[in-house]
């Protein structure tokens, strides 16, 4: 009888795993690189997702060479205006950036 009970916790277990899978993270794979004004550039490589990105520097151009959606926000922390940038695409921001967060 325990050794049922053992198995069926395991099953359950199992199931219960499964379920939480699809809700982790992913990294991006591929290049994000930022571009400033003065022509400094910023890579990132294979950027997980969700994590925000602060600049040094203010962004200007964004190439986004990872096979994830980029968003370059106007603010630090990845907050304020955001710009959606697509997988292999790359963007020119007249107002400029400061963070950058990947979609997964």
């Amino acid at each position: 009888m325990s050794r049922s009970l053992t198995v069926l916790a395991a099953a359950g277990a199992a199931a219960a795993l499964s379920l939480l899978a699809p809700l982790t993270a992913q990294a991006a794979t591929g290049q994000f690189t930022a571009l400033t004004a003065t022509g400094q550039s910023y890579v990132i490589q294979n950027p997980p997702a969700f994590k925000c990105f602060s600049l040094s520097q203010e962004g200007v151009r964004a190439n986004n060479r990872t096979n994830a959606t980029a968003l370059v926000y106007s603010t630090a922390q990845c907050t304020g205006v955001a710009t959606t940038v697509p997988p292999g695409s790359s963007t020119f921001v007249p107002n400029g950036y400061q963070s950058v967060k990947f979609s997964s």
